[in-house]
């Protein structure tokens, strides 16, 4: 069984929207769907952890949600705004929104096609590409939010794995992406010493450094050029 980790919602600011966390999980168990958070809240759960505060907060919530077919993912919706008081987005069909959060739900699983993509049938047809979404799926950390519910989280590996794949596909429009990756790469050997230690001590001839942090980071984010999987 993976480790759980603990944080309290004072930690992420969302205190006052804990009923948004209870309807997803809810939702989610009525479906028998699995699913994590990944994006920028995973990013600040997982900086909270070390004690670190991340540039950018965020309350905008990203969900990766392994989903059989189309319908279901109608399904999920539909029982969302008629039973839990979310709104569809009029624009983005994989987006929701819950008072002053905005919730993407990103299908993964066996709805994708041969080429690692989905497409959702709204006002218009969207089509994504969710390469690793189901790699990093299998890598996740469960995260308990003070005794009240648990989620799985990507780890940091993760986060900078998928950030980089959705910069490959839209280099346009992902710049941030970059400098997400680059805030992790920065703290990451500092957020994780005693793993640097015990498990990467043969590259620390040249000190504790970003080039080092670099480097056990790149480790951890394994690719596998042969198959186009990821593993983490």
């Amino acid at each position: 069984m993976k480790n759980i980790s603990k944080i309290n919602s004072t930690d992420l600011r969302i205190t006052g929207n804990k009923k948004v966390f209870h309807s997803l999980e809810n939702a989610f168990k009525k479906f028998g769907i699995d699913f994590y958070i990944i994006g920028a809240f995973a990013r600040d759960i997982m900086f909270s952890l070390h004690n670190e505060l991340p540039v950018r907060a965020t309350q905008d919530i990203d969900i990766g949600v392994m989903i059989s077919r189309e319908e279901v993912f109608n399904d999920l919706k539909e029982h969302l705004i008629k039973n839990e008081n979310f709104k569809a987005d009029k624009n983005e069909p994989y987006r929701m929104r819950c008072g002053n959060i905005m919730i993407d739900l990103l299908p993964f699983g066996e709805i994708e096609n041969e080429d690692r993509t989905i497409k959702i049938h709204g006002k218009e047809t969207f089509e994504m590409n969710v390469l690793g979404l189901k790699e990093v799926f299998d890598k996740s950390e469960i995260v308990e939010i003070e005794n009240e519910f648990s989620f799985r989280i990507t780890t940091l590996a993760g986060i900078c794995i998928l950030k980089l794949l959705a910069y490959n596909d839209k280099p346009e429009s992902r710049v941030k992406d970059i400098e997400d990756v680059d805030q992790i790469i920065s703290k990451y050997a500092d957020m994780n010493v005693d793993y640097v230690c015990e498990k990467h001590s043969d590259i620390m001839e040249n000190g504790w450094n970003e080039n080092l942090s670099a480097r056990v980071l790149g480790r951890d984010m394994v690719l596998c050029p042969e198959c186009g999987s990821v593993r983490v």
